[in-house]
C-alpha cells in the first residue's frame, strides 16, 4: 500500500495551510475531507483580519502561506481598524466575497504539485509502538503515512443547536466527525466540548440602508500581502445599525420561556467570551440599552448581508422577532437562520509548541480542535504544524516562535502553556511585548524564518530585504534631516499646535513629540521629501523613530528574558517526582512538559520557589 508523508484531516482554513505548506515543500501530502466543494469555506462571518488576527495574517503572509494571498484577491471592503491609535494596536480587516474566497483558495489547493485531495470521513487514527503511522476511513480503508495532522475543526463529535432542534452536524448540512473523538480518547488523549455560533443571513434587498449609518470601505485600501497591489475586486460599504430596548425585551423574554438553548441546558460546551451571541449580551450586560450591530455584506453576486454582532440559536420565529425591532430591519427578510454548534477539542496543554501531540509521535493538531477560535488564529496554525512535519520528516529544527518574536508565538505558547477552557481568541492585550509585534514591522521579524524554511522565495525575499534597507536609510535621513526655526517652520509648528523651535532640530526629534505624526511631520519637510517613496517606508520609518525610547526599553527586557529561554529542560525531568516539589505543580509539569525554564515560569500555579528548585536539578544532572 503506498504510504504518503503525511495525511491532513480537514479541509478549513488550518487543513489548507497545513497541506498547502508540506507539499510545496517536498512531502507527499494527502488532504482527507468531508466535502471538496465545502474546502475553505467561511463558515461564520465573511471577514479576514481584525484586531490581532490582521496581526496574525501579516505573520502568515511573511512566512509564506496562503490566506493573505486569497483574501486580498477576494477582499470587497479593507479598513485599517483602531487608525487613530497607536500602532501597535492598529490592524488590517478586509470584509471578503465568501464565494470567492473559498473557490480560489480550493483552487489553489486542488491544483498543488505533491497534494492530493481524498472525500472521505476519517474514523481512527492508526498508531504502532506510540507513534503514527496513519489512519483508517469510511471508505477508502486504511491509509498509510508517516504524520498525520488533525484539522477537524468543529466537527468533530459537531452537534447543531436551533432552539430546542438538534441536529448532528459540524455545519449546518455537514454531517459531523463521529469516530475521531474516541480514537483520540483510546489513545490517551483528554477532550473538552465547546461551542460557537453563527448570525442569520438576511436579504439585503429588504434592508432600509437609507435609513443606516454607511460605512465605506478606505481608499486606497490596506493590504495584507507584501506586495500592496490594489484589489481586483469593486469595494462596497457596510452598514451599522443598533440594537434597543425592545429587541433586549423580546431576547429576555425568550431566554424566560426556555427556548434559548444557552441558558436552558440544552447546550454543555463553553462559549466564546469575546464574540457573545445576542442572548449572552442581554443577560450578561442588563445595564446596556444597545449593542452595536455591522451589516457585512457576503459578497458582490449575491444580495445577502451578515449582521455581525447578532449570534443567536433562537427558535426561527424569535429571531425574525428580534431582527425586525432594529432600525433599517423593520421588513427584513431572512435568508438562512443563526444557529449554535457545540464540538470536541483536544486540550492544548496535551500539546508540544510545534503542535505534535506528547504522548503520539507524529501526530499534529492544529485549528479549532486546538481550542481557538476564528479563521486566522486557524490559518496560522495550520502553517506551523505543516512547517514542523516537514522539520519532523526532513530531520530539520522545528520551528517554534518566541513571543517576542510573534503572535503566532503568543497564540501556541498560550495554548500549549496555559490551555484553554475557552475558545480562544487572539488579542493584542495577550502580547506582553505588542510594541514590538506590530503590524508594520512584520517583514523584518520574519521574513528571513519564511525565506529559510523555504516557502518565500529568492525574489520575494530580496523584495523585502530591499523594503527594509529603504526604511533604515530613512531612519538615517529623518536623524540627519535638520529643519530651522524659519517663520515658515513656526508658522506650521503653530498649525499643528506644537511648540516652536529654537534652534536647529532633527526630523526625529520633531517626531517625538506626540502631537506630531509621521503624515504631520510632511508638512516641516518639503524640500527634503523623496517624492516616489513607498509610503509604507515613511510611515514605519517614522513609527521605529517616534517610538524608539519605547522599542530599546523593550528590547532590554526581552534580552533579559531570554536567559530563561536559553535553559532547555530534559524530558527525564517529568519521570518522577522533584523532592521538594507539590504535587500539583509537578502534575502539571508532567502534562504540559514544557521545553525551557521560560515556558515553565508561564504555567499557571508555577511559584518562583518551584522554578527555582527546577533550574538547581536540572544545573545539577548537567554539571553530574
Amino acid at each position: 500500500m503506498h504510504r504518503r508523508d503525511v495525511i491532513v484531516i480537514g479541509g478549513g482554513h488550518a487543513g489548507c495551510e497545513t497541506a498547502l505548506t508540506c507539499a510545496r515543500l517536498g512531502l507527499d501530502t494527502c488532504l482527507v475531507t468531508g466535502a471538496i466543494d465545502r474546502i475553505a469555506a467561511m463558515s461564520c462571518n465573511p471577514a479576514i483580519g481584525g484586531v490581532g488576527k490582521g496581526h496574525l495574517v501579516k505573520e502568515i503572509d511573511a512566512l509564506g502561506g496562503e490566506m493573505p494571498r486569497v483574501a486580498d484577491a477576494t477582499g470587497i471592503h479593507f479598513r485599517t481598524l483602531n487608525a487613530s491609535r497607536g500602532p501597535a494596536v492598529q490592524a488590517t480587516r478586509c470584509q471578503s466575497d465568501m464565494q470567492k474566497y473559498q473557490a480560489c483558495m480550493a483552487q489553489v489547493v486542488m491544483n498543488c504539485p505533491g497534494l492530493s485531495v481524498l472525500q472521505d470521513e476519517a474514523l481512527e487514527i492508526l498508531t504502532h509502538d506510540g507513534r503514527v503511522c496513519g489512519i483508517q476511513a469510511r471508505h477508502s480503508g486504511t491509509l498509510q503515512a508517516r504524520f498525520v495532522v488533525l484539522t477537524t475543526g468543529t466537527f468533530s463529535g459537531g452537534k447543531l443547536h436551533l432552539g430546542k432542534q438538534q441536529t448532528p452536524g459540524g455545519r449546518v448540512g455537514e454531517a459531523p466527525g463521529t469516530g475521531l473523538s474516541a480514537s483520540l480518547q483510546r489513545l490517551g488523549l483528554q477532550l473538552g466540548r465547546l461551542r460557537t455560533g453563527t448570525c442569520p443571513r438576511l436579504d439585503g434587498r429588504t434592508i432600509r440602508t437609507q435609513a443606516l449609518e454607511r460605512q465605506d470601505p478606505e481608499i486606497p485600501a490596506p493590504r495584507f500581502c507584501f506586495e500592496n497591489r490594489p484589489p481586483p475586486l469593486p469595494q462596497v460599504p457596510c452598514y451599522v445599525t443598533y440594537t434597543n430596548a425592545q429587541t433586549h425585551e423580546v431576547v429576555a423574554q425568550a431566554a424566560a420561556q426556555g427556548l434559548a438553548p444557552l441558558c436552558n441546558g440544552q447546550i454543555g460546551g463553553k462559549g466564546p467570551r469575546y464574540c457573545p451571541s445576542i442572548v449572552t449580551k442581554v443577560l450578561r450586560f442588563p445595564e446596556k440599552t444597545s449593542h452595536r450591530v455591522f451589516l457585512e455584506p457576503h459578497g458582490l453576486d449575491t444580495s445577502e448581508m451578515y449582521p455581525n454582532g447578532l449570534g443567536a440559536s433562537l427558535p426561527p420565529s424569535v429571531q425574525l422577532q428580534f431582527l425586525r425591532t432594529i432600525e433599517g430591519l423593520q421588513d427584513v427578510h431572512v435568508t438562512r437562520w443563526g444557529y449554535a454548534v457545540e464540538y470536541d477539542f483536544v486540550y492544548p496543554t496535551q500539546l508540544q509548541p510545534t503542535l505534535q501531540t506528547n504522548t503520539i509521535s507524529g501526530l499534529f493538531c492544529a485549528g479549532q480542535i486546538n481550542g481557538t477560535t476564528g479563521y486566522e488564529e486557524a490559518a496560522i496554525q495550520g502553517l506551523l504544524a505543516g512547517l514542523n512535519v516537514v522539520a519532523a520528516c526532513k530531520g530539520l529544527t522545528p520551528l517554534v516562535l518566541p513571543r517576542h518574536l510573534a503572535y503566532a508565538g503568543v497564540l501556541v505558547d498560550d495554548l500549549v502553556t496555559q490551555g484553554t477552557q475557552e475558545p480562544y481568541r487572539m488579542f493584542t492585550s495577550r502580547a506582553e511585548h505588542r510594541l514590538m509585534l506590530r503590524e508594520d514591522n512584520v517583514y523584518e521579524r520574519l521574513m528571513d524564518i519564511g525565506h529559510e524554511r523555504g516557502l518565500v522565495d529568492a525574489a520575494r525575499h530580496q523584495r523585502m530585504q530591499a523594503f527594509e534597507q529603504a526604511v533604515q536609510q530613512e531612519i538615517k535621513r529623518l536623524q540627519q534631516t535638520n529643519v530651522q526655526p524659519t517663520a515658515a517652520i513656526q508658522q506650521t509648528l503653530k498649525r499643528l499646535k506644537s511648540a516652536p523651535v529654537r534652534e536647529s532640530t532633527s526630523l526625529a526629534a520633531l517626531l517625538r513629540r506626540p502631537e506630531i505624526t509621521a503624515h504631520s511631520i510632511a508638512a516641516l519637510e518639503s524640500e527634503h521629501v523623496t517624492q516616489n517613496m513607498d509610503i509604507r517606508v515613511r510611515l514605519r520609518a517614522a513609527i521605529e523613530v517616534k517610538y524608539a525610547p519605547y522599542i530599546e526599553r523593550a528590547q532590554r527586557v526581552i534580552e533579559r528574558q531570554q536567559d530563561l529561554e536559553k535553559v532547555a529542560i530534559p524530558p527525564w525531568i517529568f519521570e518522577r517526582q522533584l523532592p521538594g516539589m507539590s504535587n500539583e505543580i509537578f502534575e502539571k509539569l508532567k502534562t504540559i512538559q514544557p521545553t525551557t525554564l521560560g515556558q515553565a515560569s508561564r504555567i499557571s500555579g508555577m511559584t518562583p520557589a518551584a522554578l527555582s528548585l527546577l533550574a538547581v536539578h536540572i544545573t545539577k544532572r548537567d554539571k553530574a
